[in-house]
């Protein structure tokens, strides 16, 4: 049989439509292929967290401060030499009471005990002086009535015992300073009250400075608190706030009152010197050492979260510290401004609105801008 070959143009064109079969099947396999080189990309991870809702409330800030028991305005005596002086006697010991009145210490003071006899001497040479003339005075002034002297006479009797009353006074005046110079020997207790120091022993060369003296008295019943308070927070303690020891004395707690506010100079730590009243009899000794709690200010609404919602700084207030507060199921990192650790939480005084949440757990697989599911805490 013969064969017939296909015009040229024909066979170009079926040869261009298995050309175009081939591609599409090749192309086909490659899309329902294991081979493929195109992924879709996944979706975003949602990282499970807790958040809790920013709160508002209201606490009475209390400044804990460590303090010295010291004796109150003129309930502290010190028995001090008058002048550099020898010690002969000391009749108490530290820890015991004496009564107003009582004789404490007694110094040698020679030179005063000389000068007090001296005085006395010339007191009653004077003395005999005055009288003499006043008799001298007496019979001149008869004489003179009887015509037998004139009133010259007379005058001149008055002069001289002017003159000896004069002298008298002076003399008499001097003794008494004399007196007082010699009773400094002796230094008795100005009210009752408890030993709380005895500096020397008989023998012992005292000074007259209050840096050294030889007994120090104290009323137990007249005792202050003079604490110290950190500057930053002495605008917050008021005169008349309540206070207490902290921790109980004798199985109760002794209640204070802060008596002025805050002052004097501050010391390398910045902090400030306060007196606080004890307002009930306790066990407390004169320099005993003690920490105190303070009742500041009352503070309303304010808003406040947990410590564990805050990342960053936990240090000192307000020192770099943030939040991730979520929004739209998303965690955004948020620099916050903080007050006072409360019994409510750490105060937020800046970066937060009260209603607002704030993650609380899981911060550590958060960073900003991430997605998050959160679960709601009361």
């Amino acid at each position: 049989m013969e064969s017939r070959r296909l015009p040229l143009s024909r066979r170009a064109s079926i040869a261009l439509l298995v050309l175009l079969l081939a591609s599409s099947v090749a192309t086909g396999c490659r899309r329902t292929g294991g081979t493929s080189t195109q992924e879709a990309a996944p979706e975003d991870e949602v990282v499970p967290v807790s958040a809790r809702a920013v709160q508002t409330g209201a606490f009475r800030m209390t400044l804990h401060a460590s303090g010295v028991v010291v004796p109150a305005d003129g309930a502290e005596f010190l028995a001090v030499a008058p002048e550099p002086a020898r010690v002969v006697e000391v009749t108490r010991q530290a820890g015991e009471m004496v009564a107003a009145g009582d004789l404490l210490v007694r110094f040698d003071l020679p030179a005063a005990a000389q000068e007090a006899s001296r005085q006395q001497a010339e007191v009653n040479r004077l003395q005999a002086q005055v009288e003499n003339a006043r008799v001298a005075q007496s019979r001149m002034r008869d004489l003179v009535t009887r015509g037998l002297v004139p009133r010259v006479d007379q005058d001149a009797a008055d002069r001289e015992l002017a003159d000896a009353q004069a002298a008298l006074m002076v003399a008499q005046n001097a003794q008494a300073r004399a007196t007082a110079a010699a009773a400094r020997t002796i230094v008795r207790a100005p009210f009752s009250g408890l030993v709380a120091n005895r500096l020397h022993n008989p023998g012992d060369l005292a000074q007259p400075s209050s840096t050294d003296p030889v007994l120090r008295i104290v009323d137990p019943a007249r005792l202050e608190v003079m604490a110290l308070v950190p500057g930053v927070d002495a605008s917050h303690v008021l005169p008349g706030a309540s206070a207490r020891v902290a921790g109980f004395i004798d199985g109760r707690t002794i209640p204070l009152r802060v008596v002025d506010r805050p002052s004097g100079i501050p010391d390398a730590e910045g902090r400030l010197r306060i007196r606080l009243s004890v307002l009930e009899a306790a066990s407390l000794m004169v320099d005993q050492p003690i920490e105190i709690d303070i009742d500041g200010e009352e503070r309303r609404n304010i808003a406040f979260v947990t410590p564990d919602a805050l990342v960053g700084g936990r240090g000192a207030a307000g020192s770099d510290q943030a939040v991730f507060v979520v929004r739209d199921g998303v965690a955004r990192r948020r620099a916050v401004k903080t007050g006072a650790s409360t019994e409510l939480g750490v105060e937020i005084l800046e970066g937060l609105r009260p209603g607002e949440l704030v993650v609380t757990r899981g911060q550590g697989s958060v960073s900003d801008g991430s997605a998050v599911s959160a679960q709601i805490e009361p």
